[in-house]
């Protein structure tokens, strides 16, 4: 919570300990909450707070009756009032403390913008039949800038809460307050002049462009330009750039109750989709971008260093990374970095050729020795430099800012056991050290590859 929301809890508290102890000072009490309150909900109103804004509204209404001269509600019921308005203080505190917002304010020295790719060669998967693909691309990069909008999680929190919520099996309330979350990127800071190491970023299946914001901007800090978009139907909400109709993911693509078969028909073109945009986003990078609405503006393509070129990708997307960078080939593609890669979904011919550049794949604890690990070793086997770790304690999504949005993360089973400070602070360590090996940039230590920081092990796909 905030020194303001603790504020206001306190304020509420000490007005409803007031109205218990000292009843003649309860409206001065109540209306000094009463304002404070107010210029809470001003300046950051979230459900986690309406109980204490119910509460002082109550505390105020009983004290304006009181010094009108009415004995409304009696010493014992006023007492009553006091202990509800507390309690529903409480109340606040504990939702504000279990739910707070997320604020990521470090790294210092990143900017970020965006712009959407118009893929005219394809459509949607989903919704309306022939509309061209349209993804919405946001760019991570260093910057002089100190001052200006700190990046928003989300634009959209109502429709992106209702979609989220709807996925997951939440209520859209306990979602809503992330359209307040922000991460330490400048909105629009001066892009650099000169060209950058490019880093791609794939989410996974139900992930969308900022889910791994605080490694993404990490890597923007140390000199990479990073580039991440929402992967239309296959991102838990896809938000366009213009404020457009946000869309939802679409779980048709990914199908439960099917058949072995199709569910792996499905995978392997979930995967494609993801390898295709991919395509796509280096392709318009390659030919310069484009205009407004359909391409990379100019300065990020001149901010571009497109001769280091390194995808990473998480999950379903680090699979897709894997397969574009195959794709691509050599020397489009420097190398792979998979958090977790999903690549069971990798046609056989795919899994087979392996890579000819390094690839490094960080798991985490349920992704060892299951059967992507087992499929996993032929991509290694097959790779011209490949290295296996693992985090011990972690879960799939820890790499995520899932995590950080409540910190009883762990004892809900959104987390594993290590902190996940501790699992963003190793994940980048090695996501740097790879960078260094793959294309020599950033600050990153490719000794961390075969003696790890204690946290990491040395463990290859089996």
């Amino acid at each position: 919570m905030t020194f303001l929301d603790l504020t206001t809890v306190v304020a509420v508290l000490l007005a409803a300990a007031t109205a218990w102890w000292r009843p003649r000072l309860a409206l001065p009490a109540a209306v000094m909450a009463t304002a404070i309150v107010a210029l809470q909900a001003v300046a950051a109103a979230r459900w986690q707070m309406v109980p204490a804004y119910v509460a002082a509204a109550v505390l105020l209404v009983i004290g304006v009756v009181r010094a009108g001269g009415r004995d409304v509600p009696s010493r014992r019921g006023q007492k009553l009032v006091g202990l509800l308005a507390a309690s529903l203080a409480l109340v606040s505190l504990v939702a504000g403390t279990a739910l707070p917002v997320l604020s990521l304010t470090e790294p210092a020295g990143v900017g970020t913008t965006s712009y959407t790719l118009l893929d005219g060669d394809r459509t949607h998967p989903s919704g309306p039949a022939g509309v061209p693909r349209a993804l919405p691309v946001q760019v991570w990069y260093p910057t002089d800038a100190t001052e200006g909008p700190r990046n928003p999680v989300t634009t959209q929190p109502a429709e992106f809460a209702a979609i989220a919520g709807d996925f997951l099996g939440l209520p859209s309330l306990l979602l809503r307050h992330l359209g307040m979350a922000r991460t330490a990127a400048i909105v629009d800071a001066p892009l650099p002049t000169e060209p950058l190491p490019v880093v791609v970023s794939v989410h996974g299946w139900g992930g969308f462009r900022a889910a791994q914001a605080q490694l993404l901007e990490a890597l923007a800090a140390d000199g990479h330009l990073v580039i991440a978009m929402d992967h239309a139907y296959g991102a838990l909400v896809s938000q366009p750039i213009d404020g457009g109709e946000v869309i939802g993911i679409d779980p048709d693509l990914l199908p439960d109750g099917v058949s072995d078969e199709e569910y792996d028909r499905a995978s392997t073109e979930l995967e494609r989709l993801f390898r295709d945009d991919v395509l796509a986003l280096v392709a318009d990078l390659v030919d310069g971008g484009g205009p407004a609405g359909e391409g990379a503006p100019v300065e990020v393509v001149a901010a571009a260093d497109l001769d280091r070129l390194v995808i990473q990708g998480h999950s379903t997307g680090g699979g897709a990374a894997i397969w574009a960078c195959a794709e691509l080939g050599v020397p489009a593609c420097d190398g792979v970095i998979g958090h977790d890669p999903w690549v069971e979904p990798l046609p056989p011919a795919v899994r087979s050729a392996g890579l000819d550049v390094p690839l490094v794949s960080l798991r985490s604890d349920p992704w060892m020795g299951d059967d992507n690990d087992a499929l996993l070793v032929e991509v290694h086997a097959d790779t011209e430099q490949a290295v296996g770790l693992a985090i011990p304690g972690t879960l799939h999504r820890d790499v995520t800012v899932l995590p950080l949005l409540t910190p009883l993360a762990s004892r809900i089973g959104l987390s594993g056991t290590l902190d996940p400070a501790e699992t963003h602070r190793l994940t980048e360590a090695i996501t740097s050290a790879a960078l260094q090996l793959m294309i020599g940039s950033g600050s990153g230590r490719v000794e961390l590859l075969t003696d790890p920081p204690d946290g990491v092990e040395v463990s290859e796909p089996r």
